[in-house]
């Protein structure tokens, strides 16, 4: 039977250190619940066994947000504060497909460049918050400018007259 993966046994040295245990007590589990000196050595039965127990003494998995991926449900991703939400995303891909200049096939890595210059961060993925605001208010400014609506706000005309 094959041995559990890095990521099973990351969850295991997670799980002791949550719950607090002596390096004495979290051998002697994985001797009991185990079979096992150390968790390379567990095996999937194992390691099920020794989650079981981990969970009742109190343990609680948490999903961390860097497991998310661009595949990951709106929902998930919803849930991440300080990012961008999954609206904010469409919305900046949908006003760049509208004032880009540049071919579809390429217009992702021209957005990329955009954000880059703007707020430091070339993915979707990981744009903040606060990033995705700016990169959405320059993108309709530019919007505004590109058809002609936006406002002149230097020269002789900027300031009314009093």
């Amino acid at each position: 039977m094959n041995t559990i993966g890095n990521r099973q046994k990351t969850i295991v040295h997670v799980a002791a250190a949550q719950l607090k245990l002596t390096r004495q007590v979290y051998e002697d589990i994985l001797r009991i619940h185990g079979g096992v000196e150390s968790s390379v050595d567990l095996k999937w039965p194992g390691y099920q066994k020794v989650m079981e127990h981990f969970k009742s003494l109190g343990f609680v998995k948490h999903h961390s947000a860097s497991r998310l991926t661009p595949h990951a449900s709106c929902q998930e991703a919803a849930g991440r504060p300080g990012f961008a939400s999954p609206r904010e995303k469409r919305m900046i891909q949908g006003l760049w497909a509208e004032i880009s200049y540049t071919p579809r096939d390429k217009q992702d890595g021209s957005l990329r460049r955009f954000m880059s210059r703007l707020v430091g961060c070339s993915d979707l993925q990981f744009l903040s918050d606060i990033g995705a605001q700016k990169v959405i208010v320059a993108l309709k400014a530019m919007k505004g400018q590109a058809k002609g609506t936006r406002r002149e706000t230097r020269g002789k005309d900027a300031l009314p007259k009093i």
